[in-house]
């Protein structure tokens, strides 16, 4: 007999899950694909109507396009969601970082100031580019929290040193 096969919770949880806001049961994921998809299908109805035909969407088609793409990536996340139940593979955080990227948050005034450094490929796209040292440097403050989405891993750099007193 071979060794039992983990279940989806266990590989999700091993792996570090993708996504902790979503479940990892595959049929409750099902669940919620399929509403996102008749959301969606009901948005494009209203966008390209004549005239409003639900009365729970906004009829202004800029709104209607917002919408659309939250719900859009919703549905994108659900499915990798359950694609990483399934198999334990994560193929859309391929390979190292082609870059590195800081985001500021807000904070309040005199709280210390809290950043989160992401891959250049993540669907976060707001912040400062930095360097394969600058990534490496930043992850290692304190009040900078690695991504839960794409999970950025710098290189490990050294600190730099001080060349006199090497010299010395």
């Amino acid at each position: 007999m071979g060794a039992a096969r983990p279940s989806p919770t266990q590989r999700l949880s091993r792996a570090g899950g993708v996504y902790q806001d979503l479940p990892t049961d595959p049929d409750e994921l099902q669940v919620i694909q399929g509403h996102l998809i008749r959301l969606l299908a009901r948005i494009r109805e209203q966008r390209d109507a004549p005239t409003p035909l639900h009365w729970d969407l906004p009829s202004d088609r800029a709104w209607l396009r917002i919408i659309e793409v939250h719900t859009a990536g919703q549905l994108r996340r659900a499915g990798e969601q359950a694609y990483e139940v399934e198999t334990g593979d994560r193929p859309w955080i391929s390979g190292p970082a082609p870059g590195w990227r800081l985001q500021h948050l807000p904070t309040a005034a005199g709280q210390a100031p809290r950043q989160i450094l992401h891959r250049t490929d993540c669907w976060i796209d707001s912040g400062e580019d930095l360097t394969p040292v600058e990534a490496s440097h930043q992850a290692a403050r304190p009040n900078v929290e690695l991504c839960q989405l794409c999970h950025p891993s710098p290189p490990a750099c050294p600190l730099p040193t001080d060349a006199s007193a090497t010299a010395a």
